[in-house]
């Protein structure tokens, strides 16, 4: 889940259309990795607020943490995930 910004939807600020457009490069990025991903609803902050939250504390942990293999890192994140869940 992301904000409607211009880093991750090319859809304009207050749109009424949520859904991702395709076209994007972040669209890409996710369909080229199998991953699923949909936009904060606009007017909702208590959401964005538990997102950015969450997006904190994996940085927290990747800038603490030293991942010698992209296993490690990526157990760590599934770890993070199953917890937020």
């Amino acid at each position: 889940m992301t904000e409607n910004r211009g880093a991750f939807s090319d859809l304009l600020f207050g749109s009424r259309k949520r859904a991702t457009t395709g076209p994007h490069e972040f669209d890409k990025l996710c369909a080229n990795r199998g991953v699923e991903y949909c936009l904060t609803p606009s007017m909702r902050p208590k959401t964005n607020g538990v997102l950015e939250r969450f997006n904190g504390l994996v940085e927290d942990s990747l800038q603490s943490d030293s991942f010698y293999r992209g296993e490690d890192l990526k157990q760590t994140n599934l770890r993070y995930v199953t917890l937020y869940n």
